[in-house]
Formats: structure tokens, sequence, C-alpha cells
């Protein structure tokens, strides 16, 4: 299979850092361009009760900060291995995250998407965003969503 661009989803838990390490791999095997994703998905608000202070506006700008230190450090690690930095993209969306994906997908011709797997990844906020059996249902969702490959690491 011929790999030109990979989308690696990241959220910088160690499922997701061992997705990048994957990611940045057959990358440097195809010189493919690599995307490294990263979604802000605020929906968990809805569930809670109260915020105290915080507001939908607070989180998200939290999440962006965030946000921007992971794809920097997945970005820096992709260029110590070797990669070329015009190879190495880094992108920042909001919204439902299966959706972003395959906008991101659909918007840089991917043709492989890779993910953390979900045991791996089952943090604080899947189990409020998700229920029990959530991020399989998730990634489930995800392969039907994209009409790309997707691996999951």
């Amino acid at each position: 299979m011929i790999v030109n661009t990979i989308i690696c989803a990241t959220k910088g838990s160690e499922g997701c850092k061992l997705a990048e390490n994957k990611a940045i791999e057959i990358a440097k095997k195809n010189n493919s361009k690599l995307v490294f994703l990263y979604v802000i998905d605020i929906k968990f608000m809805e569930k809670s009760s109260g915020g105290g202070e915080w507001t939908e506006d607070d989180v998200t700008s939290g999440l962006k900060n965030i946000g921007g230190v992971i794809l920097d450090l997945a970005s820096e690690k992709a260029v110590e291995a070797g990669m070329s930095q015009d190879n190495v993209l880094i992108e920042e969306r909001e919204g439902d995250i299966a959706s972003q994906i395959k906008k991101s997908v659909d918007e840089n011709n991917a043709d492989l998407v890779i993910v953390g797997h979900p045991a791996t990844d089952m943090g604080f906020l899947e189990r409020h965003l998700l229920r029990r059996d959530g991020m399989e249902n998730f990634i489930n969702q995800l392969k039907e969503k994209i009409g790309c490959e997707i691996m999951i690491v």
C-alpha cells in the first residue's frame, strides 16, 4: 500500500504517543506527509452539572493551549526522528472528533489514519464523554465514516 499522507489523531495520552511513534515510522519509510491532528470537543460540558466559574469559552481556551503543546511536541518528535519539517503538519480543530478526523482526511487526501488503542486511552475525559463501551463504538463509527485505512496502535 502506498501511503502519501497520514493523519495521526493525538491528545497526548500514552496510547496516542504510541500512535505518534508508529505514524512517524511509517511516514519516514514512505516519505509521506504526516499531519498531527488535535480535536477539541467540549460536549462533555453538556453532561456536567454546573461548571462553577468555568464557561465553554474557558474550557475551549484551556484545551487549545494544551493542544498547542501536544502538537508542538509531536511535530518536534517527528523532525528529531529525521522527518523533513516540510512533511510534518499540525492541525487543531473543534467539534465532533470523528467528523473532524473525516474533514482532515478529505482536506489532506489522506491514505491512512492512525489512532491510539481505546484500551490504552480510556482516561478522565473519555469516561465523561463516552459510555463504558464508548471508545470501541467511536472506533467503529470512525471506520465507517472516514473512507480510508485506519490503524489502531
